[in-house]
């Protein structure tokens, strides 16, 4: 595009992270309420940006790695999505079973 706003948002800064903003949004929470979990009540300026830096470097990978291919319906057809999330809900039972007979003392 022609204008300044156009070349503005058009700069590859800005279109990554715009790809990458809702694996950003959906990283960050996780990862700042275990940090709150792990005893940091309070961030200071590098662990605020240690915990962002994180969330900015999953939301890439998860884009790439999960979002991309995902998108491709020639790689990935929907009896394969049907059993990865199928193994994902048996993953994530049998972790919660397995919190659950240890007393939720898994992650010590």
């Amino acid at each position: 595009t022609k204008t300044f706003i156009g070349r503005l948002i058009g700069n590859k800064v800005f279109v990554g992270i715009g790809l990458i903003s809702y694996s950003a949004y959906l990283w960050h929470q996780p990862l700042f309420a275990f940090a709150r979990y792990r005893g940091l009540t309070q961030y200071d300026d590098i662990q605020f940006l240690i915990l962002t830096l994180f969330s900015l470097v999953f939301a890439y990978f998860s884009w790439r790695f999960i979002e991309t291919p995902f998108r491709k319906k020639k790689l990935i057809n929907k009896k394969q999505i049907f059993i990865f999330a199928s193994l994902g809900c048996i993953f994530f039972v049998a972790f919660g079973l397995l919190g659950k007979m240890k007393n939720g003392d898994i992650l010590v």
